[in-house]
């Protein structure tokens, strides 16, 4: 997904560059050069967990869509909504559990 928020991929290149340049620092005893790698590490540490919070709480709204229209095409016999709420649903559980 692009847009503005957080994105796993933004933080984990956040955390490798931060952690790079904490043990580059710390090897030549650049200590302000080393905090400051360890807090652009720690940015990306939360970045990417942000990002898999979002995407977990989308997938969780895809599923419980996917449920109610599962459910409601269940009522009224309508196979082809049946289809497009289980789509849904794999779509919800796919974000799940890649986050």
């Amino acid at each position: 997904m692009a847009g503005d928020g957080p994105t796993q991929s933004g933080g984990q290149w956040k955390e490798t560059t931060g952690s790079i340049q904490e043990t580059a620092a710390n090897l030549v005893g650049a200590k302000e050069t080393a905090r400051d790698g360890a807090a652009k590490k720690n940015e990306g540490t939360a970045e990417r967990e942000a990002a898999q919070a979002k995407q977990k709480g989308e997938g969780m709204v895809d599923s419980a869509k996917g449920n109610v229209r599962e459910g409601f095409s269940n009522l009224t016999g309508n196979d082809s909504e049946k289809a497009k709420a289980k789509a849904e649903q794999t779509k919800g559980d796919a974000k799940k559990s890649t986050s």
